[in-house]
This record gives C-alpha cells, sequence and structure tokens, in this order.
C-alpha cells in the first residue's frame, strides 16, 4: 500500500468516525496539539488521538498518555487508573515513547453507544536495535474496550495478557460492568443469617450499572475425591418440589428433561441426598429449569465438573473423567423476584431466599415456609415502639422503649411460629433477660438461647432464640434482669 492511499484511509476513517449521532455525542480522531516536549520529534498525523463527547464531557485517549484515557470537563482532567501496571522505553506517564505498540481505535459509533478499543503492551524493554523490544509477542498484549453511552455512563472491558488463545476468548479477566470513571463494576454482598436449628436466611445484593441477567442461584452438589455423583444423590427420585399449597412432586433423574413443572406455584426444592440429612431452597419461585442433560459424559449420569472446587489451574467447563479430585454436579436453577432495589449513582438489586440441610418431612418444610414467607401478626406491643418481622434475617425485630417488653404473636395454621429469633435494639445493657412464654419462665439452653451483640453505633442489642412450634396464639414477655 503506498503512503498516499493509507493516508486516505485514515481520512476516510476519520471522516466516518465523526459522523454527527447527536450535537452532544459523537466521537472522532484528531491531533491534540500541546506544548509537551515529546511533541518536538513527534512524527505524528493528523488523526492520532481519539475524543469521545458527551455533553459537556470528553473522554480523551491521547498519545501523551499512549493512550490511557482522560475525562476532560470545564472543571478539569482526571486520568481514569491504570489497571494493568505499564512499563517501557518512556516516562510514567507516556510509557510508550512513541507509540509503537500503543494505539487507540473507534470500533462503533452510533445514537446507543460508542465504543473504542485500546490495544497496547504492558511491559517491556528496548534492546541496543532502535525500536525493538526484547519481547513483543502477541501474548503480551493487553485491550481494553470503553463503551460510552450518553447517558455518560462508562463501560471498560480489560483482557490481560495470556499465553493460550483459548484463555484469551474466554475474558477469563473480565470484570463485567466495569464504570472506568468511578473505577467500580459489579460486585455483591451476601449476609448470612444461621441460626442454631441449622438454617439460614441468604440476603444477597448486587450492585450493577448493567443489564441484570446475572446467576442469583444453582443447585448444586459437592462431590468429594473417590467419590462419584450417584455415590451422593439419589437417582429416583432426584428432587422433590413443594407448592404453595402444600402439595410434593417428585421426579427421577431419567426423566427430570421431559417433565414440566408449573415453576411459578412452587415455593420449596429438595434434592434427594443418600443421606439423612437433604439440602432444600425456600423462597416465592418464578420460574426454573433443570440443568441441561446434554452436558453429561459417561464418566456419570448426573452432570459433572472438576474445575471447582478444587482445581488450581483456569479449567472452567473441565468434565470429570476420573474421581481423582473434588468435583461438583449442578441439578437446577431457580429464579425469583427481587426483594428490593436502589437506584441513583450507586444501583443495587437485592434477593433473599432461606437455605439449609433437613431431615424433616415435607409436611415440616411447608410449615417452616409458611412461618417465614407469611409470618404471623403481632399485637398488644407495650414497652417497645415497634415488633415488625424481618424476612431477610428471620426475626421480629424489637425497638425497646422499657425494660419490659410485651407483646402477643397471633399464630395459627397459616402462619404458624416456628423457632423464632427476637432482636431487641436499645436494649442498653450488658445483661441478658428473664424470658416468658406464654407465662412460663424459659431457663437458658439448648431451646432457649440469647446474648448481647453491639452495633455500628457500640449499642447493645439483645437477641434471643426460641426452639418452638406453635400454631397458637403465643404470649411473649421479656424483662430486663
Amino acid at each position: 500500500m503506498t503512503r498516499k492511499s493509507f493516508t486516505f484511509l485514515l481520512i476516510l476513517a476519520a471522516l466516518f468516525a465523526k459522523q454527527t449521532l447527536a450535537a452532544d455525542f459523537y466521537a472522532y480522531y484528531t491531533h491534540l496539539k500541546t506544548s509537551e516536549a515529546f511533541e518536538k520529534y513527534s512524527r505524528t498525523g493528523d488523526f492520532a488521538d481519539v475524543i469521545v463527547v458527551a455533553g459537556t464531557n470528553k473522554l480523551v485517549f491521547w498519545r501523551g498518555t499512549s493512550y490511557l484515557p482522560y475525562l476532560e470537563n470545564t472543571k478539569g482532567k482526571w486520568p481514569v487508573d491504570e489497571i494493568i501496571p505499564r512499563r517501557g522505553d518512556g516516562t510514567a506517564l507516556m510509557p510508550d515513547a512513541t507509540n509503537m505498540f500503543s494505539h487507540a481505535s473507534i470500533i462503533s459509533a452510533n445514537a446507543d453507544s460508542i465504543v473504542v478499543l485500546w490495544r497496547y503492551l504492558p511491559l517491556f524493554e528496548m534492546n541496543k536495535y532502535s525500536h525493538f523490544p526484547v519481547d513483543a509477542s502477541q501474548t503480551q498484549f493487553a485491550e481494553e474496550l470503553f463503551t460510552i453511552r450518553p447517558d455518560r455512563k462508562v463501560s471498560r472491558r480489560i483482557r490481560k495478557p495470556q499465553e493460550r488463545i483459548d484463555d484469551w476468548n474466554r475474558n477469563l479477566n473480565l470484570q463485567a460492568n466495569y464504570d472506568s470513571i468511578s473505577n467500580w463494576g459489579d460486585w455483591s454482598d451476601w449476609l448470612y443469617y444461621i441460626y442454631p436449628d441449622g438454617l439460614a436466611v441468604k440476603h444477597m445484593r448486587l450492585y450493577t450499572s448493567g443489564k441484570l441477567n446475572h446467576e442469583w442461584q444453582e443447585g448444586m452438589a459437592i462431590i468429594g475425591e473417590n467419590s462419584r455423583p450417584e455415590d451422593v444423590i439419589e437417582q429416583s427420585p432426584v428432587y422433590y418440589y413443594i407448592n404453595d399449597s402444600g402439595k410434593v412432586s417428585q421426579y427421577d433423574w431419567k426423566d427430570a428433561f421431559t417433565q414440566k413443572i408449573d415453576y411459578a406455584s412452587q415455593r420449596i426444592f429438595v434434592a434427594n441426598f443418600k443421606s439423612d440429612w437433604d439440602p432444600f431452597t425456600i423462597c416465592d419461585f418464578t420460574g426454573g429449569d433443570i440443568y441441561n442433560n446434554k452436558e453429561y459424559r459417561p464418566y456419570s449420569v448426573f452432570c459433572n465438573w472438576n474445575h471447582w472446587p478444587a482445581s488450581l489451574i483456569r479449567s472452567d467447563g473441565r468434565f470429570t473423567g476420573f474421581p481423582d479430585r473434588a468435583s461438583h454436579s449442578s441439578l437446577n436453577h431457580i429464579f425469583w423476584n427481587l426483594y428490593r432495589t436502589h437506584t441513583g449513582d450507586v444501583p443495587w438489586y437485592e434477593k433473599v431466599m432461606m437455605e439449609g440441610m433437613s431431615n424433616q418431612k415435607a409436611v415440616d418444610l411447608y410449615m417452616l415456609s409458611c412461618s417465614w414467607m407469611n409470618p404471623p401478626l403481632v399485637t398488644k406491643i407495650s414497652g417497645a415502639d415497634s415488633v415488625v418481622y424481618l424476612q431477610t434475617e428471620r426475626a421480629f425485630q424489637i425497638k425497646a422503649k422499657s425494660t419490659a417488653i410485651r407483646f402477643s404473636i397471633l399464630a395459627h395454621e397459616k402462619q404458624p411460629l416456628i423457632n423464632p429469633c427476637f432482636v431487641v435494639e436499645n436494649w442498653n445493657s450488658d445483661q441478658g433477660c428473664q424470658f416468658f412464654c406464654d407465662g412460663i419462665l424459659l431457663s437458658e439452653g439448648k431451646n432457649f438461647r440469647q446474648g448481647i451483640v453491639r452495633n455500628t453505633q457500640g449499642r447493645q442489642t439483645l437477641v434471643i432464640w426460641l426452639k418452638n412450634k406453635s400454631m397458637e396464639t403465643t404470649e411473649i414477655e421479656i424483662l430486663r434482669k
């Protein structure tokens, strides 16, 4: 290609990229002229830099930083964080002195988004031959893909150097929905509230600015080494579902892929293990699926992989061929509605479910679900500003205003009281309580436990757990010792 034709292509690309998408949202190639020392000898054409305009803000990919972008507006300039360390033959600000191994390109530009690719060699050392690095193998390059939207939100996807092309293509080192302005991507907090009966409420919060297409649950069995899935999981039946009326349906593994399940009416899933105790999940199902029956191999009738939980290398999707290490078998997915959401600069989404291991009958699990999903009402409150049931904690939250608290719990068959927890705020004492249930003073032991914890303000909170099953109105009295 001649220099003339190459220049023509550059001009054509620049004109195409500068097409006006909107008066305040567009991208273009340009040549930023500065007084920096490197400019004096820089052999640079008119289209060496990239600028993305979104309202009064600009995201600038400039030669002077070897294309690490910076945000610019009327108040100043702010470089984005350098995630992958860079070092070459230049300065800390411009590691690639001539940008021989760094460039930025406009990949697409439309009314919905603008995509810019930054490709660079993070670490290199020049040898005695001019412009010839010691190691410029393609396996050493990194790529960062910036997606800018009209609302000025920016996602940043990073690919670190990889020796294997499969690892590069799998994007194993991407952080989902990365925002280069805030330097945050997707994060989550999981809070477990676990009580002496061995049951846990899982309160999950997901922080994301992207699409809500995350997997919140996967029914999975962990298989120890020298064991196969058939040693742990029963095939007939392989699991049970319990619906909103307490009806139990059971399914065999050989028929699981052809069975039609009315997930919207279900609330409990129980995996049938070869043990006295089986894992279960409780929530208000809206949908679900059975793990793909195409994802199994002759090693087992169940889907089974050993890339997790004990693999020492990146091997996602590796099927088990021999029981020489821990593995896992996936059975199903459950879908259910969000519990709570928050918008704004830090958007998040929450879901809640109950999990545990149980040796109870199906009818007992159903009553447990009723006590959690539809808890009994509380009346005749004295000595407290409020008594509110928190599904996220499986507990009655009590805001005390006196050293003597009394209330009635209107339990009945459809709203039973099962192993309740009471969290008494404003307790303001290091001493526990005298606890009366239906007028009987309970002694501390396996069926009645209490303790003092301090909240983030350092104030004492009384926590009580009671082993009790009731379908009748229950009178509670809590007195400071």
